[in-house]
């Protein structure tokens, strides 16, 4: 594949050839994304089942909450916390929708499906997944196989527009990541790295106005690739290390470190993030709490292990406890989640230490933070036991839904089916 070569005049022109060289490389195999006769999900009786049809006369009287999670299903007594068959334990990938399963399907090699938690991807109520093996990779959409091609690429963002599949892949071994459209490669940037990630706070790849971003950071600086296509970004004079760049409602945030102190830029200001701590670069912007917020990990003699969250417009602080957590939002609540043990807290001031704790699941973990989703006003953990038990569903706080199989979660979506909705895929109702 041809590299992508960072030079302003030639690099619209060398990304498209550089697809146009290497379309050959990626084998569809009988490609078609979900609502097509493909679309239909196997069930163990080996039928097809359709999504739920929130247009009909019965569910149109109100919205319809359709509550997806995925697992991994193996058999009775086998103890899946060791693993001592080294994955060849007869597992299966298991798909449901509130009480009712909608997928059962076989894990191996010749199914290339492997039972990995962070290769499984629940997007809009369809389950991805990507098999690496052979010196090729193989994106599946509800166990069933899309396209191939050359190389190791590891998932890093998927997003559905229009009717194609856009990925994000990193290939460890050649120090890359290739972005593509229905395994056709748009453009590839090598040494550097992607802030961000699948079920991460903030994306990887993403989609705002309606073009899809992503941002890369090497050691000359910042590019924001809009659509396949570079735009270099230049930093404040004072910025030693980008850190990201994301838009959010169109509005480009830069976040960036001087050594000692966090800024966020944007609209024209920059904003000094009065960081408490030895900088920890590892700070990132997001939407929250219809504000655009950066937040990161706070290190000091005082409150070690703190995260900090900066709201831009509101001018304001939060910290939680914890690091590396997940953090969402729930009605005017900014809420932070983190595991072993599974614990869920909330910020109230602008005071560091001054949060309080919802609920703590000592028993309970979550493999990714694909396995915890904030939808509709509601907080779903797809939550696993490190006894062993059966897996469980918590909303807000409280054991909602057990699952009836020995095994554990791997993901976690939920969605509102609003009457007479299409879900871009010429099906009414998701």
């Amino acid at each position: 594949m041809l590299s992508f070569v960072k030079m302003n005049g030639v690099k619209k022109f060398l990304y498209i050839l550089a697809a146009v060289l290497t379309a050959v490389s990626c084998e569809h195999i009988n490609y078609s994304l979900p609502g097509t006769p493909r679309g239909g999900r196997t069930t163990p009786g080996g039928g097809n089942k359709e999504r739920k049809d929130s247009s009909s006369a019965e569910n149109s009287a109100k919205p319809d909450t359709l509550v997806w999670v995925s697992g991994i299903s193996v058999p009775e007594g086998y103890d899946w916390l060791r693993d001592t068959a080294m994955g060849a334990s007869n597992a299966r990938l298991v798909l449901y929708c509130n009480d009712e399963q909608v997928l059962d399907e076989p894990i191996g090699p010749q199914y290339s499906l492997n039972p990995y938690p962070d290769s499984h991807h629940l997007i809009g109520g369809r389950l991805y997944s990507e098999y690496v093996s052979g010196g090729e990779t193989t994106i599946l959409c509800d166990a069933k196989p899309l396209f191939k091609y050359e190389g190791h690429e590891y998932l890093k963002g998927v997003v559905v527009k229009e009717g194609s599949l856009f990925t994000l892949g990193c290939n460890y071994a050649e120090d890359c990541y290739v972005m593509r459209q229905n395994g056709n490669p748009i453009i590839k940037l090598s040494g550097g790295k992607v802030p961000g990630g699948l079920g991460e706070n903030a994306p990887a790849l993403y989609e705002d106005g309606g073009h899809i971003y992503f941002c890369f950071i090497d050691g000359k600086g910042l590019d924001l690739v809009e659509d396949g296509v570079v735009k270099t970004i230049n930093l404040p004079s004072f910025a030693k290390e980008a850190l990201d760049c994301r838009m959010i409602e169109g509005v480009r945030y830069l976040v960036s470190s001087d050594g000692n102190n966090i800024y966020c830029s944007f609209n024209g200001k920059t904003i000094n993030l009065h960081y408490m701590g030895k900088v920890k670069n590892d700070f990132f912007a997001m939407r929250l709490l219809g504000d655009a917020a950066v937040i990161g990990s706070v290190n000091n003699l005082t409150f070690d292990g703190f995260t900090q969250i900066t709201m831009m417009e509101r001018n304001r602080n939060l910290f939680l406890k914890g690091q590396d957590l997940y953090i969402c939002e729930c009605g005017e609540k900014v809420i932070g989640i983190r595991n072993r043990p599974l614990n869920m807290q909330y910020g109230r001031a602008s005071s560091i230490g001054d949060f309080e704790s919802i609920f703590s699941a000592p028993d309970a973990f979550v493999f990714t933070k694909e396995c915890i989703n904030a939808g509709h006003g509601n907080i779903y953990a797809a939550a696993s036991s490190v006894k062993g038990d059966k897996p469980c569903l918590f909303k807000n706080g409280r054991k909602w839904r057990e699952f009836p199989f020995n095994g554990y979660l791997t993901g976690v979506n939920v969605e509102l089916s609003l009457p007479g909705s299409g879900d871009g895929f010429g099906r009414k109702g998701r």
